[in-house]
């Protein structure tokens, strides 16, 4: 048994160095400073974050969002791995903005990830030198691997939760074992179920190592199957979830619409060469991981640890599979099973640990010849490649003009030249009576980061185009526009675009756009920056196409319409499902262009309405 005065000074030592490193580089004081932390996906979980702060107040799970794509849908169903930190910034929101919370959220994060390396090992029943190994081993996969670029891309609680799935796999191994222990097996389904609200993905890894236990251990299942500790840990998990569940379900065509991006979905083979040596954005240890778990494997004399070194290692392989050419099996990209690479090696490094264990007792046996040369020529080799990591780890933490794996420190450097510019730019030049057609980048040319949410909301704009990349029919993005090259729609057919979403304005960044737009009638060049063009539509803003009306508000799950005139009035709003009116009105679709989403119609509207979206129809 592990001391566990031993093991609390482990403990405590992980959380100390982590938190002088996430200190020095995020840094410390920005904390509680007012600049957002904005680089690539940060600010884009701000806009969910404030999304759902301000429809939490209203009582709603999800809303409709006015700011893009002419109304879209947004909440926890559309937002999953937001769910934890949008919780927090609707419990925090009477003491600490969104801006903060974010940053506590993410700093947090960052320290606690690693701990859980340690309490997977000490659950398996593994020695202090296990745990000490295995620490390491985790410890520079978080600083030195995409685990770091992830992190500090705004990818917070995926990386979070894959820490912590390697101790909720250990402990549900002990419930498979101790078939007879339903305190584990109930605090093991709770856990469970926090971990499906932080982040949906999570149940991957442990499916993947579930089956393979079951493969493993298929003799001893045929005596003695575990059924009642699976069923209650299960039900456990997975209730607590359902409403969410039913709300990805109830709104899956729409979600299909918003998640269609090509993010971490590559298909390539070669990946897994590539990054089990270090290329192409692995981690250097990962040749050490595979090497000495596979010693594990081999030689490990007694049986239950062989057995979890096969497990952990071949849990770790099935995922790096998956990782390189999961995407291309149908149903599958939607995982975005690039992300598993990382959690792959993750896996191994207990059976790594495992492995190092081996190697060092076999140096106390001089007979076997043979296999102690082998074992102290992988030492060197593990010490050397360990010792280097390590040097990344150093180099991660610089603040010198040098390779990275994630940011660059700081991590928090607020608004950059482009931001500040297109937020005066849209503050002096645009009104709410028409929308901004703004052109997103996938190379993130807007300082770096998928910001457009914040643009939005500071300025008060509503813009066609979404507040990220790939993620609207209605969109304008490199080139492409409503998701087809710019240069296919002829003049007129452009124009009844700009009429039909009420479009008055345009910030364009590409080459081809900028062009394109130079050969519009009504559309005039009155601004740049940089890449940067900015145009004004001359044509009359109206956000009615039938009958008439003002837009008296407009607002995250509110939708406030006045003076509406004319037997049926339809808006230049997407209609979608769980649309409700107060009062009562009757809503049709109205389907225009080739948008997939229709448009909202009023028959017999009263003098002034509100509407928003509910969860039940």
């Amino acid at each position: 048994m592990t001391s566990p005065f031993r093991f609390s000074a482990l403990i405590i030592g992980v959380l100390l160095l982590q938190f002088a490193l996430v200190a020095w580089t995020f840094p410390l004081p920005e904390l509680w400073s007012s600049h957002l932390q904005s680089h690539i996906d940060a600010a884009y979980h701000w806009y969910q974050l404030k999304f759902g702060v301000t429809v939490a107040q209203t009582g709603h799970l999800l809303g409709y969002d006015p700011f893009f794509g002419a109304g879209y849908i947004r909440g926890d169903s559309t937002d999953p791995s937001a769910r934890l930190p949008t919780v927090l910034a609707i419990l925090l929101h009477p003491w600490l903005n969104e801006v903060n919370t974010y940053k506590i959220w993410s700093f947090a994060a960052a320290i606690i990830g690693p701990v859980f390396i340690p309490l997977a090992v000490r659950a398996l029943k593994l020695s202090f030198s296990h745990i000490v190994i295995a620490t390491l081993f985790g410890f520079i996969l978080w600083w030195a691997s995409y685990f770091r670029w992830y992190h500090t891309a705004g990818m917070v609680t995926f990386v979070l939760v894959s820490y912590a799935t390697m101790w909720y796999l250990a402990s549900l191994l002990r419930c498979l074992n101790e078939s007879d222990n339903w305190k584990l097996a109930l605090f093991t389904g709770v856990i469970g179920a926090i971990l499906f609200f932080c982040h949906p993905l999570f149940p991957v890894p442990i499916i993947f190592a579930i089956f393979i236990y079951g493969v493993i251990r298929r003799k001893q299942l045929k005596e003695n199957f575990p059924i009642k500790p699976i069923l209650l840990i299960g039900s456990i998990a997975l209730l607590p979830n359902l409403l969410l569940l039913y709300s990805m379900y109830h709104h899956q065509g729409v979600l299909a619409e918003i998640s269609g991006g090509p993010y971490q979905k590559a298909v390539n083979v070669n990946l897994i060469w590539q990054w089990t040596l270090g290329l192409n954005g692995g981690s250097k240890l990962n040749i050490v991981l595979a090497l000495t778990a596979l010693w594990a494997c081999i030689w490990q004399e007694d049986s239950r640890e062989c057995m979890l070194a096969r497990l952990f290692t071949l849990t770790g392989w099935v995922l790096i599979i998956f990782a390189a050419v999961g995407a291309a099996v149908p149903g599958m990209s939607f995982a975005q099973p690039n992300r598993f690479f990382t959690v792959g090696s993750l896996m191994m490094t207990i059976p790594a640990a495992m492995g190092v264990i081996s190697m060092l007792q076999l140096l106390k046996q001089p007979r076997q010849r043979k296999l102690t040369i082998a074992a102290i020529t992988s030492l060197l080799f593990i010490t050397i490649v360990t010792a280097y990591s390590l040097n990344e780890v150093r180099r991660e933490i610089s603040y010198a003009d040098i390779g990275h794996y994630g940011k660059k420190p700081p991590e928090v450097t607020g608004l950059g030249d482009y931001s500040q510019w297109i937020i005066e730019w849209l503050k002096r030049n645009t009104t709410t009576a028409g929308r901004v057609l703004f052109e997103v980048s996938m190379g993130r040319i807007h300082d770096n980061a998928n910001i457009i949410g914040y643009y939005a909301y500071t300025s008060d704009r509503e813009f066609i185009g979404g507040s990220i990349s790939f993620h609207l029919f209605a969109s304008f993005q490199d080139g492409r526009f409503f998701r087809k090259p710019i240069n296919d729609f002829s003049q007129i057919n452009f124009q009844k675009y700009l009429d039909f979403y009420n479009i008055g304005w345009i910030i364009a960044h590409s080459d081809v756009s900028k062009k394109y737009l130079e050969t519009v009638p009504g559309v005039e060049l009155v601004d740049n920056y940089k890449a940067l063009n900015a145009y004004k539509v001359n044509r009359p803003l109206n956000f009615f196409m039938e009958g008439n009306g003002r837009i008296l508000e407009r607002g995250f799950n509110r939708l406030l319409l006045s003076e509406l005139q004319g037997n049926s009035v339809t808006l230049k709003y997407h209609l979608l499902p769980g649309m409700k009116s107060e009062p009562p009105v009757k809503l049709e679709p109205v389907k225009i262009l080739d948008d997939p989403t229709p448009f909202i119609k009023i028959i017999n509207p009263p003098e002034r309405v509100l509407l928003y979206l509910s969860l039940i129809d």
